[in-house]
């Protein structure tokens, strides 16, 4: 019978305790404090514990996790497969993994100067091809230390990804800025490092596609880590009112069948059945060629947009797009794209559409057409609604979090439109698409997935949120490892605007 894996006798020399002891109280970065140990305090405190159990036991300790049952578990943040709490199981392999692991909270009590608690949660994690856990800072109820401890193969190499990425943090907002330190895994090392406001980390996404990165994590437990207030100093998109056009680039861009009342009418019923529609087709084949041609140019100044904690994305400065993107921009933002879209929602957004409410019209009365104002229309009836907007190009690392609602913040809905280009090799398995799921629920209402010349319509209430997942590895290996989207949110105008 093979014996179960002890604490390596490095931690347990006076010595090794002393020396961590003094590194932290100095507040100094250690590259050596002793055979096996880094110590760093940047960009917040962490340690690197090498060779954390003795060899003898090891082999038996990763049998004993691979053979328990491993859930999925996918969402905006993650995706990976995890066991249930390990703290209680019986096998002898990971009795003496939780025994080690209470001796080592004898030390960091001592360290932190807190006083820990007996509970220690532990959590056994694998991470395939493309899975990854994006940027967060493990802050919730009594987590004080976070632990990972490693049991990937020998031969784990920085290539085969999966590192712990930590993020420095901005001094301003607090909020994650950037990596500025890379852990790759090693086999039988310990990582732990205390959870503040400023702990922000994330497993980077796993590269190799025949290795698998398992490893045993949680938080040690204490009294609550005083928060400082947090200040919303995030980066917010700019709303806009409607803007006027020439009728003839509304016709020569729109699919007139969209412009159709009778084809509204029809739409409109579907919409208000589904709160969700994609209009196929939407643009003219020719103006869409153009505008795909024109996205894949080099003049474009594409910028990253974060915090990492909700969003890494690249935006187009608006200023830099080709005259084809631009001037579709002022169609999808005009007083024409507002009542086509009131037209075919029954939301109001214009002050002509139609009150999907009134008697005055019998049922079998035909839709009456309401014309735009156009450039030059002095009309001084008040727009309805407004607009915020962003040219976006999805690559390789690209995602949007549940809590990316800076723009649409206080309002009762909002009326998602989204136009893709370039996402003809797109596939499901890359990511990249959109997920609808209720507050406080992760119930997937809804998917929204790249489509070539189609504008996705939805409905999003108070209580639904959004996000895009993060783009994998796979999208590398297409010809063109990028794809568009022009996003536009339409919401009521506010009153204090008016």
């Amino acid at each position: 019978m093979s014996s179960a894996a002890k604490i390596s006798q490095v931690l347990n020399s006076n010595l090794t305790k002393n020396k961590l002891e003094e590194a932290f109280r100095l507040g100094s970065t250690s590259p050596g404090l002793s055979d096996g140990l880094i110590c760093s305090h940047e960009p917040f405190v962490h340690c690197i514990v090498r060779n954390f159990l003795e060899q003898e036991g090891l082999e038996e300790l990763q049998r004993t996790i691979m053979e328990l049952k491993f859930c999925d578990k996918n969402n905006d943040l993650y995706k990976f497969k995890q066991t249930k709490a390990l703290e209680e199981r019986k096998e002898p392999a990971i009795k003496q993994l939780k025994s080690a692991l209470n001796t080592l909270k004898n030390h960091l009590s001592k360290i932190f100067n807190v006083e820990l608690s007996d509970k220690i949660d532990m959590f056994a994690a694998k991470y395939s091809y493309t899975d990854t856990l994006l940027c967060h800072d493990d802050e919730l109820e009594s987590r004080r230390i976070a632990y990972i401890y490693y049991l990937v193969p020998q031969d784990w190499s920085v290539k085969d990804g999966g590192a712990l990425d930590l993020f420095s943090t901005c001094s301003e907002s607090g909020l994650p800025d950037t990596i500025v330190k890379s852990i790759s895994p090693v086999r039988n090392s310990l990582i732990f490092f205390e959870v503040t406001e400023k702990s922000f980390h994330q497993v980077a996404e796993v590269l190799s596609q025949s290795k698998c990165r398992l490893s045993v994590s949680g938080w040690f437990h204490g009294p609550p880590y005083p928060r400082p207030v947090c200040t919303n100093s995030s980066e917010c998109q700019m709303i806009f009112d409607p803007n006027d056009i020439e009728e003839e680039i509304l016709y020569s861009y729109v699919n007139n069948e969209y412009i159709n009342p009778l084809t509204q009418s029809e739409i409109q019923e579907k919409f208000e059945e589904d709160s969700e529609i994609q209009l196929a087709d939407f643009i003219s084949l020719e103006k869409y060629r153009s505008i795909c041609e024109a996205l894949k140019g080099e003049s474009i100044n594409w910028k990253k947009l974060g915090p990492a904690n909700k969003r890494n994305v690249e935006v187009a400065d608006e200023d830099s797009l080709p005259e084809s993107v631009k001037q579709c921009l002022r169609l999808l933002t005009s007083d024409a794209m507002f009542l086509i879209l009131s037209n075919i929602t029954g939301l109001r957004l214009h002050p002509l559409a139609a009150d999907s409410n009134s008697d005055d019209e019998t049922e079998s009365s035909e839709p009456e057409p309401k014309k735009p104002r156009s450039e030059g229309d002095n009309s001084n009836e008040s727009p309805c609604g407004q607009v915020s907007y962003q040219v976006r190009r999805w690559s390789h690392g690209a995602y949007t979090l549940l809590h990316d609602t800076d723009v649409e913040q206080g309002k009762d809905f909002a009326l998602d439109a989204v136009m893709y280009f370039n996402c003809e090799e797109w596939d499901a398995s890359q990511g990249g698409f959109t997920s609808y799921i209720a507050k406080g629920d992760d119930e997937e209402l809804l998917t929204l997935e790249p489509r070539e010349n189609c504008l996705s319509l939805v409905y999003r209430d108070a209580d639904s949120l959004r996000f895009v997942k993060h783009v994998n590895h796979k999208i590398t290996n297409t010809a063109h490892p990028y794809f568009y989207d022009i996003c536009l949110i339409y919401t009521e105008r506010s009153p204090e605007n008016d």
